[in-house]
Order: structure tokens, then C-alpha cells, then sequence
């Protein structure tokens, strides 16, 4: 295992002050309300774009129509703007536009924004179908897509070159040895996007580590260090906010491997312990309790009526209640209708028969 290649302090004692001391200052003594808002969702890009969205459909209607707006009074284009922002911001949310970015390997915004926009417009024309009264005038509605594209991509450029103005280049611990980290080096020395502030071997060592040199980035060079560091401690770092990256060959990417970036003139593919993003948790997590309360007025009776035949078949003690282990060995109690007879389960496991007497 080679040495650090940077033995002179942490991060935050050889790191250059990207603004002013008054700006500094201020940021540190907002750090820990901004933190404890950032952990729960929040995101100043909800401000930004709200502002950018709201002030793009006034803009828009002040050069077609200038101070004289036709139709409507001028309250009714308040409400329709500020109802069109909520929906765009909505949609944005739920298409992953405010999720954490990647300090490596980012893909370029305006494709993903654009879509969302897209989406977003439509919605806003199928709320005039309904309620038969437009948000805007239906060509500020094509317009809009554009502009809103361009400055929403507008925003996250900002907020993406002062974020790395302030944190300075990633640092990279590389997780291989031989000639891949050899290469892998060379390949950094010329690179500005990151510093590479060590190489590990043993995986076994990779979060102490990352720790010690207070990485930001993991690359895992080789198939078989992901192998050896999967499910941990990649769940930890993942959880912890540290990006985690595979190279890639290039059979892989013939292979027809999606989502393949770039880093520093190499193929890598960012890594997750999760199958889905956390916008894309949520979204499912709406479309469960969406879904459950539209189908209520018919799985109530049923369940009744199954929890009644169960009272009659089989006496009292209609719920079944046990306690499982769930996502990342967490504990919950399941709660469902009892389909075996009282305290089945102190007979300990048996293999089910056709005729089985606890059932």
C-alpha cells in the first residue's frame, strides 16, 4: 500500500479560502440550520428556481402584451403563475432535479431539464383543460419551455461552479494496485477536477481510510475490489455522502453498460447500495399512499369482511403482530390478518402438508 501523497494536513488546514472572511464567516455561523434543513430535504435551488420559473412567465407576458393584459384580470395571472411554479417544482423534485450532485462524472443538466420542463408544461395545459381556465396564454406555455430550460440549467451551473469554488477539487483515494493505479495516477497528475490523496489495496481498510484522508471520492479500479467491498463498506461511505465510482473496460461498455462518465480521461460508472434514488423512492412512496387511498372504498369492506370470516372460523385474536427485521437490519412490528391458529409459531418451524392443522 503506498503512502499518502499528501502527508501535510487535512483538507481543511492546507485549503485555500475560495471568498471573502465576512462571506466565510457567514456561511460557518449558517452551517449548522442550513445542514440540519439540507438533511431533510431542503435545497436553495427551490428558491432559485421558484424565482427564475415565476419571473420568467412575467417576463414573457410582459413582452407579448406589455402592462395590458388580456382576458383576465391581472390577479387571476398571479394565482396561474404561482400555481404553474408549484407545479413545475413539483415535477422537478420528482424527476431527481434536486438530488445531490456527484463531485465526478456529473452529466450535463439542460437534457434532464428540459425533459422535466417538458413534463411540467404539459401539466400545466391539462390543469387548463380541467378547470377550463388557462395559467397562461397557450403560446406562453411553448415559450416558457424554453426559457425555463436555459435558465433553470442556468441556476445549476451556478450553484455548481460555486460549490466547487468552495470546496476545491474532490479528493480521490484509489482502491487497486499495480499497474491500474499506476495509470490511474498519471492520469490524475494532469487532471484538475481532483487530487488523489492515496491508494489503498485492502478493501478491508477502505473506510479507515477515507477517514484519515478525508476523501470525497472513491474510485474502485478493478471488479474485484467492488466485489470484496460490497455490501461494506460501501453502504457506509454511501451513506456517509462519499461518492463511490467503478471503472469500467471497455467490454463492459460494449456490453451496453448505461450511465458510463468520464473521469479524467477514463470510463467509470458511478455506484450505489440502493437500486433506486431517493427521488425515485419518494415518488413510489406517493404512488402507494395515492394508490391505497384511491382504492379504499373497496379494500376496506374486503378486509372487513375477511376480518370478520376469520373472527367466526377461528375465534378471536383477528391480527397477527411479529416483529422482523427490515432495511439495513432496522426492526418493525407486521401487522396482518391471521391466517394460523393462535401461537402457531411457539411450535417452532415445520414443513407445511396439505392438511396442516395450524393453518
Amino acid at each position: 500500500m503506498s503512502e499518502l501523497t499528501r502527508p501535510q494536513g487535512t483538507a481543511s488546514e492546507t485549503a485555500v479560502q475560495p471568498y471573502p472572511e465576512v462571506v466565510e464567516r457567514v456561511i460557518g455561523r449558517a452551517g449548522k440550520p442550513l445542514g440540519w434543513m439540507w438533511d431533510r430535504g431542503f435545497r436553495f435551488l427551490f428558491v432559485l428556481d421558484a424565482v427564475g420559473l415565476f419571473a420568467s412567465m412575467v417576463i414573457i407576458n410582459l413582452v407579448r402584451f406589455g402592462w395590458t393584459w388580456p382576458t383576465y384580470p391581472r390577479s387571476h395571472y398571479w394565482i396561474g403563475f404561482g400555481i404553474a411554479t408549484c407545479i413545475h417544482l413539483t415535477v422537478n423534485y420528482f424527476a431527481g432535479l434536486y438530488e445531490r450532485e456527484p463531485r465526478l462524472g456529473y452529466r450535463p443538466w439542460l437534457p434532464r431539464v428540459a425533459v422535466a420542463t417538458g413534463i411540467a408544461v404539459a401539466l400545466d395545459g391539462l390543469a387548463a383543460v380541467l378547470t377550463d381556465r388557462y395559467l397562461m396564454p397557450r403560446l406562453n406555455l411553448g415559450v416558457l419551455l424554453v426559457v425555463a430550460s436555459f435558465w433553470l440549467t442556468a441556476n445549476r451551473s451556478i450553484s455548481r461552479r460555486l460549490a466547487n469554488r468552495r470546496n476545491g477539487p474532490s479528493r480521490l483515494l484509489l482502491v487497486g494496485h499495480g499497474e491500474a493505479a499506476e495509470l490511474a495516477e498519471r492520469h490524475f497528475a494532469v487532471a484538475d477536477e481532483a487530487t488523489v490523496v492515496g491508494t489503498v489495496e485492502r478493501t478491508s481498510e477502505l473506510f479507515d481510510r477515507v477517514n484519515a484522508s478525508d476523501a470525497t471520492d472513491v474510485l474502485l479500479l478493478d471488479l474485484s475490489a467492488f466485489e470484496s467491498a460490497f455490501p461494506e463498506p460501501l453502504t457506509a461511505l454511501d451513506l456517509e455522502g462519499v461518492g463511490v465510482h467503478q471503472r469500467v473496460s471497455a467490454r463492459e461498455t460494449l456490453l451496453g453498460l448505461q450511465s458510463v462518465r468520464e473521469i479524467a480521461g477514463m470510463p467509470f460508472t458511478r455506484m450505489r447500495t440502493h437500486a433506486m434514488a431517493s427521488h425515485q423512492l419518494r415518488l413510489k412512496r406517493l404512488f402507494d399512499v395515492v394508490f391505497v387511498l384511491a382504492t379504499a372504498p373497496v379494500t376496506v369492506p374486503l378486509l372487513a369482511a375477511l376480518a370478520l370470516w376469520v373472527r367466526i372460523r377461528a375465534g378471536s385474536g383477528v391480527i397477527f403482530r411479529q416483529t422482523r427485521v427490515g432495511l439495513r437490519g432496522a426492526r418493525f412490528e407486521v401487522v396482518k390478518v391471521r391466517t394460523m391458529v393462535r401461537d402457531a409459531e411457539r411450535l417452532g418451524p415445520q414443513l407445511s402438508t396439505r392438511q396442516d392443522g395450524r393453518v
